[in-house]
């Protein structure tokens, strides 16, 4: 990695499910309540750090997405396929200027979502409307502007990252 590339931190992965009583819906976790963590019981989507075999099992859409995918499978036992990724994009990491942070979305079905349990970590998952999801306060921030970006059909705050690239040292 050349001193000006940003590195992957990690990737949250939003599987969007069309829900007949409640619209569009998607998986989503509640962080545990332990206060030694950052945002105790909030809500947020599956995702977490890249791991070293994300950048090295076989795939045509990168870390980005292996990450994200094994991410949902880890946290809440869903299996999305490189053909439901419908969007992605590369964030600032707000934790290191020196890293991004991909969010990617996913078509998913209530079928396939219907063995959704809880994972590894959180305390509870749920499938939550998505206007929902938007309005609450208990939400990570970063989540809600980054499927706000999707929904709307743009990247702007995605773009800002390419600018970011140009303040590194080289």
């Amino acid at each position: 990695m050349k001193s000006t590339e940003l590195r992957l931190m990690g990737a949250s992965l939003a599987v969007l499910v069309p829900d007949r009583k409640q619209g569009l819906s998607l998986a989503t976790i509640q962080r545990d309540p332990n206060p030694d963590i950052p945002f105790p019981g909030y809500w947020e989507l599956p995702g977490g750090g890249v791991e070293q075999h994300d950048y090295t099992r076989a795939g045509k859409l990168g870390p980005e997405v292996r990450c994200a995918r094994r991410e949902a499978f880890e946290e809440v036992r869903i299996l999305v396929s490189e053909a439901d990724v419908i969007w992605h994009a590369r964030y600032p990491s707000i934790a290191d200027r020196t890293a991004y942070n991909a969010f990617v979305v996913a078509n998913g079905t209530p079928d396939a979502l219907g063995s959704m349990q809880l994972g590894n970590e959180g305390r509870r998952c749920a499938f939550m409307p998505v206007e929902e999801f938007l309005q609450r306060d208990d939400v990570l921030a970063p989540h809600q502007q980054r499927l706000t970006d999707f929904l709307r059909g743009t990247s702007e705050r995605a773009l800002a990252f390419e600018a970011l690239t140009s303040l590194l040292p080289a």
